[in-house]
């Protein structure tokens, strides 16, 4: 893209060199190399990996593809798990149910795990004006979209507005903490920063980038561990690495925002190499009520679901977290806000399916078109 400012977001100066080193690619043709599939189950999801691997070599070389396939999953299910533990707002145990319970006027240390998507999460609270906000747990609960169980009638307009209080990322501040550590904890993967409320009813659940993280944080561990070529997915979160056997790029498919339909064929395929997709819509998780949809998608600024007209947002990013997050935001934002808010953006892209009167309508910002390879406008 051309003639963009330059960002100043948390994500582009601090998250994505850490996440996008440098990397030199080869084309591959296919000759000395096996695709690598795996999948498994982890932060309430399920998780695919295709992997580009070379072929074992009888005279030595790379290990066996059973072990090469062990050791994979191994670094992502540990890194993943790991994630999860912390982030995990269904684990009683984990760092941020213990921070969600915790009511005492002084800091709460936390790992560098949930300091860093705690960053990014104000950062992109701020960037899309409190579109996205991190502190909605007890609002989701209250509409049956959280931990607490489902629902299938609207709440009160007085249970709302009195939940709405202890709502806002204004409500969390990130402190530092030097020379302290978590007691009984890891202290390896703990630093010197903290958390405080400033009302002890607020509590967070960072699910709409939490998983993008983990994404991030796997890719960065298999590249570590010499897989470079790969295309890793998560409930609808993917981190595209490097090139296919063939020498293509990664495809990724988006679904149609049909409510309560199975997945079917794509309405789109991108191409991606290098860059991360996420896609969020109103069609995953809704109950239906009086004729009326709620979704599941809760805007910050009236405590209901978002009643804009987008049904789905995907967005391209270059990490995980980062389109995850927007992915969210866009929906509350509407199309028109969400794509003006995309263009400012230096290597995002982004399509807004609106659903207007029974029908879909695709929205592109500028540069999203050259990541279509089927389904163009």
């Amino acid at each position: 893209m051309k003639n963009r400012s330059k960002p100043r977001d948390f994500f582009v100066r601090r998250l994505i060199p850490l996440l996008f080193m440098p990397l030199a690619w080869v084309l591959f043709t296919g000759a000395g190399f096996k695709s690598l599939s795996l999948s498994g189950k982890a932060m309430g999801t399920g998780w695919r990996l295709t992997a580009v691997i070379p072929r074992p070599s009888p005279s030595g070389g790379p290990p066996d593809l059973d072990a090469r396939a062990a050791r994979t999953r191994s670094v992502i299910e540990r890194r993943l798990e790991q994630i999860s533990q912390s982030m995990s707002i269904h684990r009683p145990d984990s760092e941020i149910s213990l921070f969600n319970a915790w009511t005492g006027p002084g800091p709460f240390p936390v790992s560098e795990d949930m300091a860093r998507v705690m960053e990014g999460a104000i950062s992109l609270h701020r960037l899309t004006r409190g579109a996205w906000d991190g502190s909605l747990k007890p609002l989701a609960d209250l509409w049956g979209f959280g931990s607490s169980g489902t629902r299938k009638t609207p709440p009160g307009d007085e249970e709302i507005r009195r939940l709405r209080s202890d709502v806002g990322f204004h409500l969390i501040e990130i402190i530092p903490l030097p020379g302290r550590d978590a007691p009984g904890t890891d202290k390896r993967r703990f630093k010197s920063r903290a958390l405080k409320k400033k009302r002890p009813g607020v509590q967070i659940d960072l699910s709409s980038i939490a998983k993008g993280y983990a994404l991030d944080m796997a890719a960065g561990d298999l590249r570590a561990n010499g897989v470079t070529d790969f295309i890793l997915e998560a409930g609808g979160e993917i981190v595209a690495s490097g090139l296919r056997k063939d020498g293509g790029m990664w495809r990724v498919g988006v679904q149609s925002p049909i409510r309560g339909a199975p997945a079917g064929s794509a309405r789109k395929i991108v191409a991606l190499k290098d860059m991360a997709m996420a896609t969020s819509g109103d069609y995953r998780l809704f109950f239906k009520h009086g004729g009326a949809y709620y979704s599941h998608i809760l805007d910050p600024g009236t405590g209901r679901p978002a009643r804009s007209a987008a049904a789905a947002a995907s967005v391209i990013a270059p990490n995980a977290m980062m389109a995850d997050g927007l992915a969210t935001a866009l929906l509350v934002m509407g199309r028109k806000k969400g794509v003006r808010l995309i263009n400012r953006l230096r290597g995002v892209e982004c399509m807004v399916i609106e659903r207007k009167n029974g029908r879909l309508t695709d929205y592109y910002s500028k540069g999203f078109d050259t990541f279509v390879i089927r389904g163009r406008k």
